[in-house]
């Protein structure tokens, strides 16, 4: 995969205020509490006076948290990443290229594209999958709680 500076530079940027985002406690907040795909088109987009605009992630918090890694997968065409698992980290996964399905335990698939984010909380049972015929790449941000062990498998 070839990212160029830039881009990798904004997702690592995008990802920051994530983390920072997961870290702030404000009052009257809820929780991320559902491993879900957030679709891009439903991020609400502020479109400044000089034709900027700018597309915001939800407003919810994560429990005291500090990111603990970050990296980018490849899942290759009609491959699954893993079985089923579980993992002690609040995870945000931004969609890069190809497309993704989130599989939790029994619910139906949610299917994630480029610019879309998946977000596991901490513990769900849950992988992805890539039901197209090209690589899927993603970008992940790992969050752990204060506490927080990651679970066996």
């Amino acid at each position: 995969m070839n990212v160029n500076r830039r881009e990798a530079f904004g997702m690592m940027s995008a990802f920051a205020l994530m983390a920072t985002l997961a870290e702030a406690q404000e009052a009257g907040e809820s929780a991320l509490t559902m491993t879900r795909v957030i679709k891009f088109g439903s991020l609400p987009e502020k479109v400044n006076a000089n034709g900027s605009s700018t597309r915001g992630f939800p407003k919810d918090t994560v429990p005291m948290a500090m990111i603990t890694g970050m990296h980018f997968s490849t899942i290759p065409p009609g491959k699954m990443f893993a079985p089923l698992h579980r993992s002690g980290d609040y995870e945000f996964r931004m969609i890069y290229q190809g497309k993704a399905e989130l599989v939790t335990e029994g619910n139906p698939p949610q299917l994630a594209e480029p610019g879309d984010i998946v977000f596991s909380v901490a513990n769900s049972l849950n992988t992805m999958q890539n039901p197209g015929t090209v690589p899927c790449t993603y970008f992940v941000v790992s969050v752990k709680g204060p506490g927080m062990m990651p679970v066996s498998k």
